[in-house]
């Protein structure tokens, strides 16, 4: 609308300028203003129409979430007057609009709703199985939840929860439609977040792949699923699956690991790895941030060396289903365990902790702790 209320706008000012320079167009002004914006709009029209087409075909053969018009999508138009320039602004504006989580790509959707679809499906016909105290986070609260009805959700972005819909965005952060809402400290504690499930699987064992425990409810079909509390899990749960020997295992690598620090969690040298533990917590929320000290600051990725320090920050969430880079929630039922690769590089220290965020933007530092390699001991987290 906007572009062809310019169109008209743009039309009725040629008209003005060629009744000045025309006698002839005095006669019939209303007539030459039309004639004068149809004239601008057909070619807009043809130009903007061949390019989508050209573009929609090309972003229908691959899997991208904007695409991008060049010479070999757009083939003989790109020989067309005018039309590079005008292909241009397109890719910029698309660009500019993704960013922000808006102008994506229906081909692209389709393929994420299909994949979905395809993931979650054999658990259409599950009813009666998952606990009616169950309440689950998930950030991609959409056909998930519509092939486990039985299961309370907390949309995470906020879409159907008017508390984390409400909680303010931190105004450093990028925005990014219906994206970008996060519950507020607490929240999920106070609504009872204690399940988490995964797609089905075929087998126990590829079900205790996916989770801490696994529960049969068909043919060659299992659901794999998280909780904090062995207790509950014992509880609601008949004929449940899970690795007792995990904590075991956890046992026998800490006892050849190196304690580095103490407090809200014991953190563990493990090799090139460290190991967050801590006994009976619920899902871990808070981002953990994690700073590399090297020995040779020349080991530093070049954009970091102004900064002295290495930044590996992480964060593991109940309901996100992004991998977070190169860390880990390992599976156990008495006690929760994080586990982060360290760089390759030698090490001169290590500062990390957790951070939670304020509602005016701000975090607030729960716990930090810092290891220096020159020293004999650990220092205790704080």
């Amino acid at each position: 609308v906007p572009a062809a209320a310019g169109i008209v706008h743009i039309g009725r000012m040629a008209s003005r300028a060629l009744q000045r320079l025309l006698p002839l167009a005095t006669r019939h002004p209303l007539t030459m203003a039309r004639a004068c914006a149809l004239t601008i709009f057909l070619p807009v029209l043809l130009y903007s129409s061949a390019m989508q087409a050209a573009f929609l075909f090309h972003v229908a053969r691959i899997y991208s979430v904007t695409g991008e018009s060049d010479e070999e999508s757009a083939g003989l138009l790109a020989r067309v007057p005018g039309m590079p320039a005008l292909v241009a602004m397109a890719n910029d504006a698309n660009d500019l609009m993704a960013k922000g989580g808006v102008s994506i790509r229906v081909q692209f959707i389709g393929r994420i709703t299909a994949r979905m679809v395809r993931k979650w499906h054999p658990y259409e016909n599950v009813r009666g199985i998952i606990p009616d105290d169950a309440v689950m986070l998930e950030y991609v609260a959409g056909v998930m939840p519509y092939y486990l009805p039985d299961l309370e959700i907390v949309d995470g972005h906020g879409l159907t929860d008017a508390t984390i819909a409400r909680n303010p965005v931190p105004r450093d952060r990028r925005r990014r439609m219906a994206h970008d809402r996060r519950p507020p400290p607490g929240y999920l504690a106070e609504r009872g977040v204690n399940f988490m499930v995964w797609a089905p699987a075929a087998s126990m064992e590829e079900a205790l792949q996916r989770g801490t425990y696994a529960v049969q409810f068909g043919p060659d079909l299992w659901m794999p699923f998280d909780a904090p509390d062995l207790e509950w899990v014992e509880a609601r749960f008949r004929d449940v699956f899970y690795d007792t020997e995990a904590d075991v295992r956890l046992e026998k690598v800490l006892a050849g690991a190196r304690q580095l620090m103490s407090g809200r969690f014991d953190v563990w040298l493990d090799g090139r790895r460290l190991l967050y533990v801590k006994d009976r917590c619920a899902f871990v929320e808070n981002v953990f941030f994690l700073h590399i000290v090297p020995v040779d600051p020349d080991d530093l990725p070049e954009q970091r060396k102004k900064y002295g320090y290495d930044n590996l920050d992480f964060q593991v969430v109940a309901g996100d289903r992004r991998p977070a880079v190169r860390a880990k929630r390992l599976k156990l039922t008495r006690r929760c365990a994080v586990a982060r690769q360290l760089p390759d590089y030698a090490i001169a220290a290590i500062r990390t902790g957790q951070t939670a965020p304020m509602p005016n933007g701000g975090f607030k530092v729960l716990w930090s702790g810092e290891y220096r390699s020159s020293e004999d001991g650990a220092s205790d987290g704080q």
